[in-house]
């Protein structure tokens, strides 16, 4: 009788043990590989560039939570849109929604007024809120971006149809488009507002 040697090997749920922790560690050197290069590539951006960027995020952001809330004064409601844009003073205001409840007295509160105004005489895009909704005195407005150096602002306003250079007054805008020149290049943003019926 002749015996046969035992064959040695590995069993199934080995091997796909073994298929899966590969799987894994693939995954994760492909991620830290990725963040890397990321990394890397927002260091080479140039930093004004990212200042650009920076601001039209923000504002993009900001007028995509705009909220349809009158602002106050001394207790009385101020006879103006959720959209306010002053083409004189190239001053547009608006108050929107954040993310996290700010401390306000004696009550947390999502809501800050927005501002962005461009100085021609100091080349400046600023962006500021404040959580002063209804101040009486003039709010203590805090940046939230800034660009020096920008040379021509243009605002516009969709109306559903087409952009316009001012919001229409029987109808509200449903996009906003800012373009700014800095250092010789143009920059866009374009914010898709919320709906909201007219009063």
């Amino acid at each position: 009788m002749t015996r046969h040697p035992r064959q040695r090997g590995f069993t199934l749920l080995e091997v796909i043990v073994a298929i899966a922790l590969t799987a894994l560690i693939g995954v994760t050197v492909a991620a830290l590989v990725n963040g890397v290069v990321t990394t890397r590539e927002r260091f080479n951006e140039p930093p004004a560039l990212r200042q650009d960027a920076r601001l039209a995020r923000f504002l993009e952001q900001r007028l995509e939570a705009l909220v349809v809330r009158p602002v106050h004064v001394q207790g009385q409601r101020l006879l103006n849109a959720p959209l306010d844009y002053l083409p004189a003073t190239q001053t547009m205001e608006w108050v929107a929604q954040g993310d996290w409840p700010l401390p306000m007295g004696d009550h947390h509160t999502r809501l800050r007024r927005q501002r962005l105004v461009w100085d021609s005489d100091e080349h400046r895009l600023w962006l500021g809120s404040t959580g002063l909704l209804d101040d009486a005195a003039t709010p203590q407005w805090q940046t939230s971006a800034q660009l020096d150096g920008v040379e021509r602002v243009q605002f516009e306003f969709y109306d559903g149809a087409r952009w316009r250079e001012a919001p229409s007054d029987d109808a509200l805008p449903t996009g906003i488009r800012l373009q700014w020149w800095r250092n010789g290049a143009r920059f866009q943003m374009s914010a898709l507002l919320p709906y909201w019926e007219a009063s």
